[in-house]
């Protein structure tokens, strides 16, 4: 969880791409040698990544994976955009419920995405594990995020629920 606040000190002067109009509030993918290399974080209006070379080559534009990465960072930015950046990272830090919610609902959208294009399953022991993990400062279970993943894959968990 320290790494999203040390991000912050890499937002200017590494590289970055622009985003296509469709994914605001996001607006840039910033490069950061900070992020670990297969997390994306969002802070306001920035997606960012350990790698632009590594993220053109593993989700190229238009890609399924890339759409649905956006998809994800989107709907935490368009709730930074929300409630107010620092709130949003002060919760999002400290209180797991929180965090929780914030992610069932980044998640929701995400898989909602894959399963509209006909995915199976989209590895979700593993999302499971992570979601669960120290990534994410163990804010659930490993059985509690599978249980949700489930039910968002089976469309009997909705954001209204």
């Amino acid at each position: 969880m320290i790494r999203v606040m040390l991000l912050a000190v890499c937002i200017t002067g590494c590289r970055t791409a622009d985003l296509e109009s469709r994914w605001r509030p996001l607006r840039k993918v910033v490069e950061s040698p900070l992020q670990k290399e297969d997390m994306l974080t969002t802070l306001g209006s920035r997606l960012i990544i350990n790698n632009l070379d590594t993220w053109n080559k593993n989700s190229p534009k238009g890609s399924i994976r890339r759409e649905a990465n956006l998809i994800h960072e989107r709907t935490h930015s368009l709730r930074q955009k929300e409630l107010g950046i620092l709130t949003y990272i002060l919760r999002y830090l400290v209180d797991k419920k929180f965090r929780w919610e914030e992610e069932k609902l980044a998640n929701y959208y995400e898989l909602s995405y894959y399963r509209s294009k006909g995915y199976s399953r989209k590895n979700l022991l593993e999302r499971a594990d992570l979601l669960s993990g120290p990534e994410y400062g163990y804010m659930v279970s490993k059985e509690e995020a599978l249980t949700f993943l489930n039910k968002v894959w089976n469309g009997t968990w909705s954001p209204d629920d």
